[in-house]
Parts: C-alpha cells; structure tokens; sequence
C-alpha cells in the first residue's frame, strides 16, 4: 500500500481507492518518496458553509421585504379626514309677490263677480306701482259652498252660502321695484274686501353654478386643513381616499341658523350660501 503526504500528514492509500474509479472528489496529494506523482487521496467532505449563508441571507432579505412592505400598508391605512367650508354672499336676482283674494255670497255667481272685481283692484295696485300686465298671474278660481249649521253646530245639506278665492302673483327680476311694492302692499287691506297678503320671495337664479363653484372652494379648503394637520406631525398629505358632499345652506345673510337636512331662504334679498364636504386623504 503507497504511502502519501498532505499537508504534513502521512497516510495509507487504501486499495479500493484508485484514481479515475471514484465519482467523489478527492484532494490531490504526493506520494511520499514518489516523485512528482499526484494521487488522489479521501474524498473532501461537504461543505454546508457557503448554502447556509445564502439561506441566511436569503432569510434575512425575506423578513426585510415583510417588515417593509407591513410597514408600507401600515403608513397607507393612516389617514386623515378633515371637513372643508366655504360660504358667499349673495344677492337675489328675481322675485315673486302674492295675494289671495276671498269673496263670499249667497249665489256662486254672486260670489265669483266679487272675487273677479276684488281680483282686478289688485291689478290695478300692480300696475300702478309700476308692474307691467304681462308679468301679473291670475290663477285659477277655486269655490266652495259652506253648509248651513243647527243650532247645535252640526252641519246640514242645505248650502247657505259660496266662498270663491284667486290668487294673484307677480314675477319680477326688479328687486327694488318689488321691495316698495311689499311695502305698499298693506294698503289693499283698506278697500274693503278680505285679501291674504303672503310674504315677498326672494331667488337667486342659477343657483347651481354658484353650488359647483362653492363645491370645489369647500374642497380646497379640507385639502388645505389637512396638510396643516399633516405638517404639525412631521408628515404629507398624499392622494384623495374618499369626498361626500354635506347639505347646502342657503340663509338670509344675517342668519346664523344651520340645518342638518338643508336650508333655502326665500324671505330675504340678501343671503349667504354655505357649503361643506367631508374629505379623507392619506398620510405619508
């Protein structure tokens, strides 16, 4: 048996090793006393240093890419959600007047023929303060008859008188003009004949447009409140999540009042509209 060295050790080749027999791979070594002759000696045992660092390191960069991106969804799902306002004041363009008139009689035609001269008297107010015809409505004429009553109070089938009502209404685009008419108005009552007087209308035409314009003000303003609330924290306001829409307020200017479902004043010239949206925007 040939005796060989390796790194300052000497050993025994055994017989059932033989250099082109083996699949391992062995360390070649010099025979001691051999010359230059290279032999191969024991197989190398297997390394498991090198795989084992790669399973580490493949390990390590798993739970970094975990961590980070639970990192990453925790940072998204942080947001902040804010209210934006914004309010105008405005003036009403066009406006309506109203008035009923009620005249009764014994005979329905009776009654209508003083419920027409009634109705005309109001037209002629109208259009002496400065109303033209056109703009003047008479409305349909309504009747009823009222039934005679027992002494009791009970009501029987005999009519005993009609009761004829019409309204009138005018329109107008001239606030000032209707404004002194709302004044004068308190006149008719002295001529003599039962009229209800309503309160004067008051509208702000194409109201819609104005509700858009306030609309993207209102959402200016919750995107300008949030990134102060984001500075404040060392972080930045990212993309919109959510927007709803809150109720529009449409108010005499002077008023206070707020709604939860809503408001559309009709009695004042000049008013203020509110709008409000509810945003959520995310944080980074």
């Amino acid at each position: 048996m040939p005796v060989f060295s390796c790194e300052s050790s000497v050993y025994l080749l055994p017989n059932a090793i033989r250099p082109g027999r083996n699949r391992h791979r062995f360390r070649a070594c010099q025979t001691a006393g051999e010359g230059n002759d290279r032999v191969m000696a024991w197989p190398d045992r297997p390394s498991f240093g090198i795989p084992a660092l790669f399973l580490a390191l493949g390990i390590a960069g798993a739970g970094y890419m975990v961590g980070s991106g639970v990192k990453e969804l925790a940072l998204a799902r942080q947001s902040v959600t804010v209210k934006g306002y914004a309010e105008e004041e405005i003036r009403a363009d066009y406006g309506l007047w109203s008035a009923t008139v009620t005249a009764r009689a014994s005979r329905l035609p009776d009654a209508t023929r003083l419920a027409q001269n009634h109705a005309a008297a109001v037209t002629k107010f109208l259009e002496d303060s400065g109303l033209p015809a056109s703009q003047i409505v008479l409305e349909q004429v309504v009747s009823y008859p009222l039934m005679r009553l027992t002494e009791s109070g009970q009501s029987t089938s005999v009519v005993d008188s009609y009761v004829v009502t019409q309204r009138i209404q005018a329109g107008s685009a001239d606030i000032a003009l209707l404004e002194t008419l709302t004044k004068k108005a308190p006149d008719l009552l002295l001529l003599g004949f039962e009229i209800a007087l309503e309160p004067t209308q008051y509208f702000r035409r194409e109201l819609g447009n104005l509700k858009i314009q306030l609309l993207g003000r209102a959402m200016a303003d919750a995107q300008a409140r949030a990134e102060e609330m984001a500075s404040k924290t060392g972080r930045s306001v990212g993309r919109l999540r959510s927007t709803s829409q809150g109720v529009f307020q449409v108010t005499a200017a002077s008023s206070r009042e707020i709604s939860s479902t809503g408001e559309l004043d009709t009695t004042a010239v000049d008013k203020k509209i509110r709008s409000v949206v509810t945003a959520e925007f995310e944080l980074k």
